[in-house]
Parts: structure tokens; C-alpha cells; sequence
């Protein structure tokens, strides 16, 4: 079973196994892709020595392995969603939208505090009359401040990350889809980049075609694209956040850039609402 093959595996044994399954979600993350559980037992069977798929059981437990150092050495968080089948309404995050019977997908998300608004990374001398306490506290604040924003411009959120045109597309869209309150029409979507000069089968100069853009989107977590019925039994797509705009992103960044947008502040009542669904995301 199992729990025997966990066993008789040695410490090295699992230590290589664990570190097989974080550099292959590394080399994923780097084009913001998903991995399916089948895609992490077959990265274990193929450096295997009889070539063998290691019992699920044993596979989950390497998984947690990673996760925790993953989540130590890197400050990155696996998280798991299950595929297939979503909720019709969207009540919440894509955590909640998976299937019972879906498959299960992993993927990269920072676990660091990333600054909703990068600062510049300066910082004034410190006095002299300052104790040394003082300075010791300001210079470990620093430090905090110059990773957290050095996390932002490694998952995109930076300030110059955020110029970049495919980053900005992606932002446009998934606050769009926020102010929309979190679903937008397949058909809505298509008009939006249609308006960006994103037409049907032609190939704009930077992003490509129409449903690259957005099945590129959906692969890196950024959307969800979600099928339903309507009520006259034709097909209905729809466009959600999706896992990695909703735990990395977050909605707050999206308002913000909303506001940034139309230059004006959202009214207070407005954001509330719009925040309702997660309120702990105030203090992203």
C-alpha cells in the first residue's frame, strides 16, 4: 500500500523526489503554466529507477514536501484547485469552483506581501542622533521592503513588470472582469479586445489572436472560462478571475488600477461591495 511504499523509500529517496517536483513547477511558473497531478507523477515515474509511477498516496505526500519547502526556500505556495466542472454562480474564489470528480491542477502563487502600490527603492540616511535600535529597525524594514518588491517584479506585479504589454492586457481584463462583478460574457469579452485591436483571426502585432490571448490567459490562472446552459439549452461561456488573479493579484490591486485608470477615486460604498465577496482582501 501506500503508507509501506512511503516507508521503504530513504530520506535521500525523498528529498530528490520532492526537489524533482519543485524545478519542474519552477521551469512551469516561468510561463505562468498549470501542472496537472498526472504531469507530477509522470516527472517522478520517468526518474524512477523501474520506471514505475509511485503509489497516489506517496505522490500526495512528496507534494506536501514540496509545498512546505517550496513555501520556505521561496516564498511561493502550491496550490491545488480541482478542474472540470465550476459552480454556476460565481460566490467566490475559483478555490470553490472545482468539481468533485475534476482533475487536479497545480500551480505557483507568491506567498510574500507584495506592496499594492511598489515603493521606490530609496531610502534617506539615517541620523546620527538615531539610537542604534532605531537604525537596526529601519535597516531590517529595508531589507522587507527591497524583497517584497523584488517578489513584485519576479510574479509581475512590479512597477516595470507592470508597463510590459502582456502583463497590462492581462490587468485590463481581469479588472474588467472585477468591475463587472467577477462573470463577463464570452461575447462582451470578444468586443472588449476587439476594442484593443484584437479582432477575430487577425494577429495583432503584440498579443496575437483573439483566443490565443485569452486561452493563454486561462492556462496561466489569470481567467477562468466557465460553461453553462442558458435557460433556452444553448451553451453560455462566460469569463471569471481565476485562481492566480484572485490569491496573487488580488481584487484590491485591481480597483486600484481601475481607479488609476479613470483617474478618479471609486466611491467607498462601491469597493465595499465589490470586495464583499473576499473582505480580507482590504489588506492585500
Amino acid at each position: 500500500g501506500g503508507e509501506q511504499a512511503w516507508n521503504d523509500m530513504s530520506k535521500e529517496d525523498r528529498k530528490r523526489s520532492t526537489n524533482l517536483i519543485i524545478n519542474f513547477l519552477l521551469k512551469r511558473d516561468a510561463d505562468k503554466l498549470t501542472s496537472k497531478r498526472s504531469d507530477l507523477t509522470d516527472v517522478l515515474k520517468s526518474s524512477a529507477a523501474d520506471g514505475k509511477a509511485p503509489p497516489a498516496a506517496v505522490v500526495g505526500r512528496l507534494i506536501k514536501n514540496a509545498k512546505e519547502k517550496m513555501l520556505h526556500a521561496y516564498g511561493f505556495d502550491i496550490v491545488e484547485q480541482e478542474s472540470g466542472n465550476v459552480n454556476d454562480e460565481v460566490g467566490g474564489t475559483q478555490m470553490s469552483q472545482g468539481a468533485a470528480k475534476g482533475v487536479k491542477i497545480y500551480m505557483l502563487v507568491n506567498a510574500l506581501k507584495v506592496p499594492v502600490e511598489p515603493q521606490a527603492n530609496n531610502e534617506a540616511a539615517a541620523s546620527q542622533e538615531d539610537g542604534e535600535e532605531d537604525a537596526e529597525q529601519r535597516q531590517k524594514e529595508l531589507e522587507q521592503r527591497l524583497v517584497a518588491e523584488k517578489r513584485a517584479e519576479l510574479v509581475g506585479l512590479g512597477e516595470s513588470s507592470q508597463r510590459s504589454p502582456h502583463f497590462g492586457l492581462a490587468l485590463t481584463l481581469m479588472t474588467i472582469v472585477c468591475l463587472k462583478r467577477y462573470s463577463i460574457s464570452e461575447v462582451e469579452m470578444l468586443d472588449i479586445l476587439k476594442s484593443l485591436g484584437l479582432v477575430g483571426n487577425n494577429v495583432h502585432p503584440v498579443f496575437g489572436r483573439a483566443a490565443e490571448v485569452l486561452k493563454e490567459l486561462c492556462a496561466q490562472g489569470y481567467l477562468h472560462m466557465k460553461r453553462t446552459k442558458g435557460r433556452d439549452g444553448q451553451p453560455h461561456v462566460a469569463y471569471c478571475l481565476g485562481l492566480r488573479a484572485e490569491t496573487e493579484v488580488t481584487r484590491t490591486r485591481m480597483l486600484n488600477w481601475a481607479e488609476h485608470v479613470f483617474g478618479d477615486k471609486m466611491q467607498a460604498a462601491t469597493r465595499k461591495d465589490l470586495l464583499s465577496e473576499d473582505p480580507e482582501e482590504e489588506e492585500a
